[in-house]
This record gives structure tokens, C-alpha cells and sequence, in this order.
């Protein structure tokens, strides 16, 4: 079951968020502030991140490059969501690497959308990695009974 982190300081965000999520099959997990997100982070790797830009204390900016600074998590892809439609804060975030920028308000089904289509292109990276270290480790076994042979 994949997991998702949800970041929003809004409780009727994360409940929204949340139905149409665990809908689809997906674990969902909470937090309401940047620091809680990194204190999740901790124990948890997630598939895929949902995280506002604007809230208390560490903004979602903020939040997203402090994730990034660790190498176990600097490749789970992030959805920023926010108020914000200003195309400043969306060419941030996607300057900033991040997968997607919803608006809010909503289309749940919007939402669920986008989560499945990331979460595809997720897998499909990570079996494109496993197929290229797998084919080294294997051109290595076959350069190296080419040298034992020579």
C-alpha cells in the first residue's frame, strides 16, 4: 500500500484531502506544520508528498528544502497545494523540483488524479533504476568471465 504525507495546517484540508485519498487505497498520514512533517519524516518514507505552501512557523517552502537536505528523502516526489494561484509561488515550486501545484479550492477528484499519475510515474522511475542497476551489475559478471577467460 502506498503511502502518502499530507502537510496542511487546515483540518477541513486534510479531512477533503483525506477521503479522497484513502478512497483510492492509499495509507494517508498527517501533519500540521512544516516541523511535524520533518518529525514524521523521521520514521517515515513516503511515496509522495502533499504539502501547503502557506502555514505557521515553516512554510511550505521552507519544509520542502529541509526534506530535500536528506538523502533518503530528497526523491519522494512533492505536490505543493496552496491558496496561492500566483504564477510566482508555481514557478518556484517547480523550479524548486517539485512534481505539481495544485490550487485551492479543489477538485478532489482533481486531486486523486494528479496523486495516481505521480505515484505511476514514481514506480516507473524506481523499476527504471532497478533495470539499469541490474544491467550494470550484470555487464560487470560479463566483463569480468571475459577478463578470467582472456
Amino acid at each position: 500500500m502506498e503511502t502518502i504525507l499530507i502537510v496542511d495546517d487546515e483540518p477541513a484540508n486534510l479531512q477533503i484531502l483525506n477521503s479522497c485519498l484513502a478512497n483510492d487505497g492509499l495509507r494517508v498520514i498527517f501533519a500540521t506544520s512544516g516541523e511535524m512533517a520533518l518529525e514524521r519524516l523521521e520514521a517515515l518514507e513516503p511515496d509522495l508528498i502533499i504539502l501547503d505552501v502557506y502555514m505557521p512557523d515553516i512554510d511550505g517552502f521552507d519544509t520542502y528544502k529541509l526534506i530535500r537536505k536528506k538523502k533518503n528523502l530528497r526523491d519522494i516526489p512533492v505536490i505543493f497545494i496552496s491558496v496561492s494561484d500566483d504564477p510566482q509561488n508555481v514557478l518556484k515550486a517547480l523550479d524548486m523540483k517539485a512534481v505539481d501545484y495544485i490550487t485551492k479550492p479543489f477538485l478532489p477528484e482533481e486531486v486523486s488524479a494528479r496523486v495516481k499519475n505521480h505515484l505511476l510515474i514514481n514506480r516507473l522511475n524506481k523499476k527504471i533504476i532497478s533495470l539499469e542497476e541490474q544491467l550494470a551489475a550484470e555487464k560487470e559478471a560479463h566483463q569480468s568471465l571475459k577478463d578470467s577467460i582472456s
